[in-house]
């Protein structure tokens, strides 16, 4: 079929100012007026198919590896891309493989998990960088002392069969203890010989439709 231009009449033609309103949201990516807008749908971290972990030099030439077990969270998700992301670990759930490490670890030397008993994270914006993946900036708060990360990692569906929807996510980050006063360290002859100042942050894991 040919393509028809058919001419309004000039009383109902859209003013000149409308139709450069109407250009501008198009070019914006904004919903134009009575269009249907795609809602961001929330989804919620499973537990049981998520590992948060910490990674930190230790004595100079190896690394410790720690992993909290108790996590919650959710995110936002639209036409199988990332909007936002929340997080909450509770620090007692810290563990290294060593029973001694791990109490000391939870004293206020760390991570003071009697008068901070979580740790949160919460997006503050989401950049697409193509592939499924994605760079997320966020507010980290450990300690009581909130301060900006970025994250780095891809979310994609899950191939899983029947169910709600799905989708697999991995992320990671690096930091330095020190922003958020997690300072202790071991010293001999003015230096610090044990714990390296950076930490490395990674996520794995799955989230859930709510409700599906």
């Amino acid at each position: 079929m040919p393509f028809l231009l058919r001419f309004l009449p000039t009383a109902n033609r859209p003013s000149t100012a409308l139709l450069g309103a109407l250009l501008a949201l198009l070019m914006m990516g904004l919903p134009l007026p009575g269009a249907p807008s795609l809602q961001a749908a929330p989804y919620t971290l499973d537990p049981a198919q998520t590992t948060v972990q910490f990674h930190v030099e230790f004595l100079a030439f190896r690394s410790v590896t720690g992993t909290f077990h108790t996590v919650q969270g959710s995110a936002e998700i639209s036409d199988g891309r990332l909007q936002a992301v929340e997080a909450t670990i509770q620090t007692t759930s810290v563990d290294t493989g060593k029973g001694n490490r791990d109490e000391h670890l939870r004293t206020d030397h760390f991570f003071d998990t009697a008068a901070h008993p979580t740790i949160a994270f919460q997006s503050t914006q989401v950049n697409p960088l193509g592939n499924d993946r994605y760079r997320v900036t966020g507010d980290l708060t450990i300690r009581g002392i909130t301060k900006q990360v970025d994250l780095e990692g891809h979310l994609k569906p899950s191939t899983a069969g029947a169910g709600p929807q799905r989708y697999l996510f991995e992320a990671e980050g690096l930091i330095n203890r020190h922003d958020w006063q997690v300072s202790w360290n071991q010293h001999a002859s003015g230096r610090d010989l044990a714990i390296g100042d950076e930490v490395r942050l990674e996520l794995k894991g799955e989230v859930v439709a709510t409700g599906g």
